[in-house]
C-alpha cells in the first residue's frame, strides 16, 4: 500500500508530539516543575522581606519570616546564618547601650557581700550580661550556685587567683542562645561556610569565651582568606 505524502507527515507530526508528551509527562507528571518555579519564587520573596525587617530592626517580623524560610528550605545554612544574626542583633538590643550591662568587682567582700551584689545587679540589669570578678573562691561558688538557680547561663574564666563571672540573663541570653545554636546548625548543614563561623566567633568573643571565638575565627578565615578585616583582629591574638 503506498502512503501519500501528506500522510506521512502527520504521521511524524503524531509521533514527535507523543514523544514530547511522555517525555514532559516523565519529568513533571503533576506540574511539579511548575511548582517548584513557583516555590523557588515564594522563597525568594519571603528572603527579601525579611531582610528588610532585620534591616529595619523589626526582629520579631524578621525571625518569623526567616523561618518560614527555612521551613520551605531545611537545608539553607545562608538563611540559618541570617536567622542567627537577627536573634543576635535582638538580645543585644535588649541588653541596652552598655556591654556589660553591669561590671563589678569583689575585692575584700565577703560571700554575703557578694550575694548582695550579684542581686542588685541582676535586679538593675533584667535583661544583658553582667561580669564580676573575684579572687574570694567561696563567694565565685556562691555567686555561680545563685545565679544558675535564678535561670541565668553562667561562665567562669579562672586567671591566677583572679576569677570572672560571666552571667547572660532575660531576653538578652534568651536570644544569644538561640544564635548561637542557628549559627552551629549552619555550620552542620554547610561545613565550608565562612560567615556561619565568622558570627559564632563573634558571639562567642562578645560573652568572653574568648579561646572558642578565636578558633571559629580563624576556622572563618581559612575558609575566606581574602577577608582582610578578620586577619588584621586575628593578628592580636598569635
Amino acid at each position: 500500500m503506498r502512503v501519500q505524502l501528506p500522510t506521512i507527515i502527520v504521521l511524524c507530526f503524531a509521533a514527535v508530539l507523543a514523544v514530547t508528551l511522555v517525555y514532559y509527562t516523565r519529568k513533571d507528571p503533576e506540574g511539579t516543575r511548575e511548582s517548584v518555579n513557583l516555590q523557588s519564587a515564594e522563597f525568594k520573596m519571603i528572603r527579601t522581606h525579611a531582610n528588610d525587617a532585620y534591616a529595619s530592626k523589626e526582629y520579631d517580623k524578621a525571625i518569623s519570616l526567616y523561618e518560614d524560610a527555612i521551613t520551605m528550605r531545611p537545608e539553607n545554612a545562608e538563611v540559618l546564618n541570617d536567622l542567627g544574626a537577627t536573634y543576635y542583633a535582638y538580645g543585644l538590643a535588649y541588653a541596652g547601650p552598655s556591654w556589660p550591662s553591669w561590671e563589678t568587682d569583689l575585692e575584700g567582700k565577703t560571700a554575703a557581700e557578694g550575694l548582695d551584689e550579684l542581686q542588685m545587679a541582676i535586679a538593675h540589669t533584667e535583661s544583658g550580661y553582667i561580669v564580676m570578678n573575684s579572687a574570694n573562691r567561696e563567694s565565685t561558688d556562691a555567686i555561680e550556685q545563685k545565679a544558675e538557680e535564678l535561670g541565668a547561663i553562667v561562665y567562669t574564666e579562672t586567671w591566677e587567683d583572679q576569677v570572672t563571672i560571666r552571667l547572660l540573663i532575660g531576653k538578652t541570653q534568651q536570644f544569644l542562645m538561640k544564635a548561637e545554636d542557628a549559627y552551629r546548625r549552619s555550620i552542620d548543614l554547610k561545613p565550608t561556610y565562612s560567615p556561619a563561623y565568622h558570627n559564632l566567633g563573634s558571639l562567642l568573643m562578645k560573652i568572653g569565651q574568648t579561646d572558642s571565638a578565636v578558633n571559629y575565627l580563624r576556622e572563618a578565615h581559612y575558609l575566606d582568606p581574602r577577608n582582610k578585616k578578620l586577619e588584621q583582629y586575628l593578628t592580636q591574638f598569635k
